[in-house]
């Protein structure tokens, strides 16, 4: 079942085993637009889950925002990134290496190839647990 948060800054899409996070165009995102959207992943998910951040809009963040998903959500067992345009997957590459090192992260050209690879990042750290 699929359950689907709309906010200001983003739009929410909760799945059994992963959230698509899918970002308003032209939006910054920080920790102080992003807290509500952080609690609600947080409160739903009380295993291992993936989160998939779906690009399909030009938007800016703060680097240390997975940090802070680590930090209130810390079942969090892999981001993916779903990007299709060259220049969003360069900064991509370096967002990759700067942000969270604590949970594997990746980076696709499509959605289901970030799908498949989230289900099975959240099936291990499920059954290490």
């Amino acid at each position: 079942m699929t359950i689907t948060h709309e906010m200001d800054v983003a739009g929410l899409e909760f799945h059994e085993r992963y959230v698509i996070a899918k970002v308003a165009y032209g939006v910054h995102l920080d920790p102080a637009n992003s807290e509500a959207g952080i609690e609600l992943i947080a409160a739903r998910y009380q295993q291992p889950f993936g989160y998939i951040s779906n690009r399909i809009n030009d938007y800016s963040r703060d680097y240390g925002l997975y940090r802070l998903i680590k930090e209130k959500a810390p079942n969090l067992a892999c981001i993916a990134l779903v990007i299709d345009r060259p220049h969003a997957r360069a900064m991509a590459r370096i967002e990759q290496r700067v942000g969270n090192r604590s949970v594997p992260v990746e980076i696709f050209a499509d959605l289901a190839s970030a799908v498949a690879w989230t289900e099975e990042q959240v099936e291990r750290a499920r059954r290490a647990v």
